[in-house]
């Protein structure tokens, strides 16, 4: 139910009364392409009335005086923030936004994620239905909340222990993310998901720079993106269904021989956790394969993976085989059938240490049914994928590419081949920092990288840097996924 100017007496109550009664709200973000992202409100702050630390207070002109009800947009120690007018017109009084969920904190990732970077929606009546660019929501379902904590960054005396910050409890907050999810896939709309765990590292400052980036980055270019809940791992290219040419899912076991048997941190499993929140329609296969090292041709007819599918030289120096009772062309033969693709085996490194996950979306991507862009190196590997695929009749367009791995084969600092394909944008990593000697190569090569793309693909190359989690072994495409 959208909340409607018959609702406005709701939104004219004071600061400290409207906060934690938006708890558990829906605020709603129509974007210039249609897609409509929605998230639910997890965090709030009240600001009240004659509070210095309120932007009403020296601000005789901003829209915090308005009605309850409006949107404010305000840039706050840097930060690009928005609240909710609260109370009747004149008071001066509002609520920050504090945190959407999946994100949990963050005023400026909260800003992001809904595709604000200026001040064009500010003064936006949010009740009213002429306004379709943002709303607020409420579908029937409540929240806990916890105890109310003393607002973040507030200095002033007298104000500054007020306990004015709410919180959602979200063992009772489900999560808009995969209502949204369905209907992506329902209404055949594009966006790109994230795992709700990444979002998460906001909040502990793991990931808080490139994530910010890249969120910005989306949200700047009008890229659609949000998150799938109950995720405990960053590499949604791995464990999420993969879907054929026929519109159906295939979810593929996901335990590969490289996570090791006490590794906790890889832990998502789409069919234990995500599947009865977002119940795609899918086929369960027993054969172990990473998303990742599934690269589809434009059409979905042809699919090309690396031999990991096979086996590995695991960190012990022990042949691994990570799908036993399957022969090489029982394998090929199974995939084919699943996948409802043609399937072409590459060579990968044969060892983890020197190629952690040996994915053949760090290797290879398509450009169209018959040409693929591979990574510009010296080495044999590069040569004989090469091979491989010309038998295959395929061409290889070199790519660029720098070597950057640590000791355990893990970094992919340098694998610009990992970016993320969009309908409008290439989202293409950029890895050059002055502070880091092994990016010295990106200096140039970035450049290079990225009018190769835009050449190549004919789309607008959109730049991110997610070095840190790059390190980790894995770039834009290992960390997204597509309905």
């Amino acid at each position: 139910m959208r909340y409607t100017e018959k609702d406005r007496e709701l939104f004219t109550k004071p600061a400290e009364i409207l906060a934690p009664w938006l708890l558990g709200k829906t605020i709603c973000r129509k974007l210039d392409n249609g897609f409509i992202a929605r998230y639910r409100i997890n965090v709030t702050e009240a600001y009240c009335e004659g509070e210095k630390c309120c932007d009403a207070t020296t601000n005789k002109e901003c829209s915090q005086w308005k009605e309850g009800g409006h949107l404010y947009v305000a840039t706050r120690h840097g930060i690009k923030c928005i609240d909710i007018v609260a109370n009747e017109a004149g008071k001066g009084e509002g609520v920050l936004i504090r945190g959407l969920y999946p994100y949990n904190e963050g005023p400026g990732i909260a800003t992001k994620a809904l595709g604000i970077i200026d001040n064009k929606l500010d003064g936006t009546d949010l009740l009213d239905t002429r306004h379709e660019k943002i709303w607020l929501e409420y579908d029937g379902e409540t929240s806990g909340q916890n105890k109310p904590k003393k607002r973040k960054n507030i200095s002033v005396d007298g104000e500054k222990d007020k306990e004015l910050r709410f919180s959602a409890d979200e063992k009772y907050l489900p999560s808009p993310s995969a209502s949204l999810l369905l209907g992506v896939y329902q209404t055949q709309n594009k966006a790109i998901f994230f795992s709700s765990w990444l979002a998460k590292q906001i909040m502990n400052k793991k990931y808080n720079k490139p994530v910010d980036g890249l969120f910005y980055q989306l949200a700047s270019n009008n890229i659609p993106f949000a998150f799938v809940p109950n995720t405990n791992d960053i590499w949604m290219r791995d464990f999420m269904p993969i879907k054929t040419r026929t519109g159906k899912y295939v979810s593929f076991r996901y335990e590969p021989s490289y996570h090791g048997s006490n590794d906790k941190y890889y832990e998502t499993n789409y069919i234990r956790d995500i599947s009865e929140i977002i119940p795609l329609p899918f086929t369960k296969s027993d054969i172990n394969l990473d998303g990742g090292n599934i690269v589809f041709s434009p059409s979905r007819e042809k699919a090309i993976i690396s031999d990991r599918v096979f086996s590995v030289v695991n960190k012990d120096g022990k042949k691994v085989f990570e799908n036993e009772g399957f022969s090489p062309a029982e394998l090929v033969r199974a995939l084919e059938e699943q996948l409802a693709a043609r399937v072409i085996i590459i060579p990968s490194m044969p060892s983890c240490i020197d190629d952690m996950t040996g994915h053949a979306d760090g290797m290879v991507r398509f450009v169209d049914e018959n040409t693929v862009v591979g990574n510009k190196t010296k080495y044999a590997l590069e040569r004989n994928i090469k091979k491989v695929l010309n038998n295959h009749g395929i061409d290889v367009i070199d790519f660029p590419y720098f070597g950057s791995n640590n000791e355990n084969g893990i970094s992919a600092i340098g694998c610009y081949i990992n970016f993320l394909k969009t309908d409008e944008f290439i989202l293409l990593p950029e890895f050059y920092d002055e502070k880091d000697s092994t990016t010295f190569p990106a200096k140039e090569m970035d450049k290079e990288a990225a009018q190769m793309a835009e050449k190549i693909f004919k789309k607008p190359v959109v730049q991110v840097n997610i070095n840190e989690i790059a390190i980790h072994g894995g770039v834009l495409n290992c960390i997204s996924w597509e309905c």
